[in-house]
């Protein structure tokens, strides 16, 4: 499993990310619908590009700021403020955000 590239959890009952920590070539992780609060199990993730985050109870990006390979991040519906994506941005002036 410790291969895996691409992991789809969408619209699941999952809450916790911390078994997907050791999963470093994990590059497309969708966690919509999900009860998932916290991105911080995600940040050694380094090769992830593409993250996926709608209607969760996330509410900061912090943990993820260091990834610079990401293309994509989806982060509609969450408790995301504007604020917290803008400065997302401007870290990563490449990645295309889709907020609102």
């Amino acid at each position: 499993m410790k291969q895996l590239e691409s992991l789809n959890l969408e619209n699941t009952s999952v809450e916790d990310l911390y078994p997907l920590q050791g999963l470093r070539q994990l590059q497309k992780l969708n966690i919509s619908g999900t009860k998932v609060r916290n991105l911080k199990p995600l940040a050694g993730l380094n090769n992830l590009h593409e993250l996926v985050i709608n209607n969760t109870r996330i509410s900061s990006l912090k943990y993820i700021i260091s990834l610079s390979r990401l293309t994509l991040l989806r982060c509609d519906h969450t408790l995301l403020r504007e604020k917290k994506v803008e400065k997302f941005k401007e870290k990563h002036p490449k990645t295309k955000v889709i907020f609102y």
